[in-house]
């Protein structure tokens, strides 16, 4: 065997045995924390080596699987791997992990975790010990009329409703907080101290709890000084004059992200929601996450129970129902439906089934970390992410325009201006 010959085999050895080490160097379990202020969050990995680079295994979050390790890659002290769309990146130092999970169009996140033992076959023990997972409150659903009075005939057309000439919608697609949308909302609804309102039904309905916050969490997020909450216990409470008067000297209202049926079961169809129409005809601004964006469209698209988008796993077309009676929603938004968390969750099948379904119907998906602004008919996309347009037309061989944060788009002539 030549000397040559012999590198070449010391090279290829050296680098097998590199790549190999750097598998093995994760293989484990780890566990520790986010390093997040606002809420701390519990993580841990599972990893297990794929051949002489891969990586295999489980990420969880607060004692919930949030997704498998995908395309998991270690190179000496680094380690890169997606779950769903998201990706992570990590780098060890000992026995120590660095873990850091980059949100598309959002925020990053970064977990400190410990080799805490050997064993990958063994749940960890932050998910090992986990409490339950909350259950759901179910809302009385509000009655048939209800519905039929705000389902609206199918058109080819859609619009916006009268309110909209002088107020505005704030539509975000859900995700982690974020500042600069916040900030934006605050200065429609008139600035820092200005009087502000948030409705968190989605978000209890979700959490399974009957104890609404005191405003003050939201209060920080949104770097305003007077934000009180503004949820009734029932449909007979939503529909008191006691209850809608809070809202009259309001100039904001801001709705969480969680279970949309919570929202339209307890206020669609009673006095809470002519004065949140109201707010708007006097000029003021609704903003809404997630759930708080959906509800706005005249029809909310409806999955078959069990199905869960907060693990970013996607949701499939087989998932959507269609023809559900209780499809329609408030409607200020006309033959128009939303579509939130629209690239992370993979739902791009889910709306083209979702339009084929109603012709004529505007399908709007609005991606996390982005908002679209609706004011007189045009919606303004601010942000980081997209606004995937369903608008029975192609664009480009596509079914579908993409709008970048700065395009404006009429709801009424469906064209960019």
């Amino acid at each position: 065997m030549s000397r040559f010959t012999v590198l070449v085999v010391a090279i290829a050895s050296l680098v097998l045995a590199v790549a190999a080490a750097g598998a093995g160097r994760f293989t484990g379990v780890w566990e520790g924390a986010s390093v997040e202020t606002a809420r701390t969050r519990h993580g841990a990995l599972v990893c297990r080596p794929r051949g002489d680079v891969g990586i295999a295994g489980t990420f969880y979050v607060d004692g919930s699987a949030f997704g498998d390790v995908e395309d998991g890659r270690a190179a000496g002290d680094s380690l890169t791997f997606h779950s769903g769309p998201l990706r992570f990146t990590g780098v060890a130092a000992g026995d120590s992990l660095e873990l850091i999970l980059a949100v598309p169009h959002g925020q990053t996140h970064t977990f400190r975790l410990a080799r805490v033992g050997a064993d990958t076959l063994r749940l960890p023990s932050s998910v090992r010990d986990a409490p339950p997972a909350p259950t759901p409150i179910a809302i009385a659903p509000a009655p048939d009329s209800v519905y039929r009075a705000h389902d609206l005939p199918a058109s080819p057309t859609s619009n916006t409703h009268p309110c909209l000439e002088r107020g505005t919608l704030f539509l975000v697609g859900g995700g982690a907080g974020q500042g600069d949308l916040f900030l934006r909302f605050v200065k429609l609804a008139g600035g820092a101290d200005a009087a502000l309102l948030d409705l968190p039904d989605a978000s209890m309905a979700l959490r399974g709890t009957t104890e609404p916050p005191d405003g003050r969490a939201l209060a920080a997020l949104l770097q305003a000084h007077h934000v009180g909450v503004w949820h009734a216990a029932s449909r007979a409470a939503a529909d008191s004059e006691s209850f809608v008067g809070q809202l009259r000297d309001a100039r904001g209202l801001w709705i969480d992200g969680g279970e949309p049926g919570a929202i339209i079961d307890r206020y669609m169809g009673t006095r809470a929601e002519r004065e949140m129409v109201a707010l708007l005809e006097r000029g003021g601004v609704i903003g809404g996450t997630s759930a708080g964006a959906v509800i706005w469209g005249s029809r909310a698209m409806i999955l078959r129970a069990g199905v869960s988008g907060h693990l970013y796993a996607g949701v499939p077309a087989e998932s959507v129902v269609i023809g559900h009676p209780h499809e329609p929603a408030f409607g200020l938004l006309r033959n128009v439906a939303i579509v939130p968390h629209f690239a992370e969750f993979k739902l791009e099948a889910a709306a083209r089934k979702f339009a084929a379904a109603y012709p004529g119907l505007l399908v709007i998906g609005i991606d996390e970390a982005t908002a679209l602004e609706v004011h007189a008919g045009v919606g303004a996309v601010l942000g980081r992410g997209h606004v995937t347009v369903f608008d029975g037309r192609q664009h480009g061989g596509q079914p579908f325009l993409v709008l970048s944060s700065g395009a404006r788009y009429d709801l009424r002539t469906r064209a960019v201006i």
